[in-house]
């Protein structure tokens, strides 16, 4: 009796892996996004990244998509698009897109792939590139704590810098404030 129930359970488990697994192949067989480049090769802040994003159709019928493009840097969307297009059988697109990055370090694209009306989820993908410097391996960030100043008076400002290479560096920090009525100030010191 025992055998027998170890038996059945072995065939609801069976049964069940088959099942989560018949989804997996219907979604891959539906949609795939096949390729993922960036260029240029060294990719700086405030200049253009072109991304290439290549989806196929293996299906045996022309299907209509939506491809779902989110570029997030720590958390917050830093550039999103979608695209709607139809495939014929085992047909191939590529997406070209460009965006320009206002900060350093790591970025993460989410490419999603849905049919036409975003019902069914065909394929997901995330992948990750380095945006550099062109000015050394810091960021640095000023932010002034007021927006108008008097004659003679003190400006709080609040200036962070990090250091995003591997080695300590010195760093020549000019702030230019702009002045209405006279030539701009200019202040300069080294940050070591």
């Amino acid at each position: 009796m025992k055998v027998k129930q170890i038996e059945i359970m072995k065939l609801i488990v069976l049964l069940a892996f088959v099942l989560l697994l018949v989804p997996s192949l219907v979604h891959a067989s539906n949609g795939e996004i096949y390729s993922f480049s960036t260029s240029p090769s060294q990719l700086m802040v405030f200049k253009n990244v072109t991304i290439n994003v290549g989806v196929s159709n293996p299906s045996e019928a022309e299907k209509g998509y939506k491809l779902k493009v989110s570029v997030v840097k720590e958390g917050k969307q830093a550039y999103g698009k979608n695209f709607y297009f139809d495939l014929n059988p085992s047909e191939d697109m590529n997406f070209l897109f460009s965006f320009i990055p206002k900060e350093i370090d790591e970025y993460e694209v989410v490419l999603n792939l849905y049919d036409k009306y975003e019902i069914e989820t065909y394929d997901t993908r995330i992948e990750k590139f380095e945006i550099l410097s062109e000015t050394g391996p810091f960021d640095l960030s000023l932010e002034s704590l007021s927006r108008i100043a008097k004659p003679g008076e003190k400006v709080p400002i609040m200036l962070e810098i990090k250091n995003m290479g591997e080695e300590g560096t010195d760093v020549n920090v000019s702030i230019e404030m702009g002045c209405f009525n006279q030539s701009n100030n200019v202040k300069e010191f080294l940050y070591f």
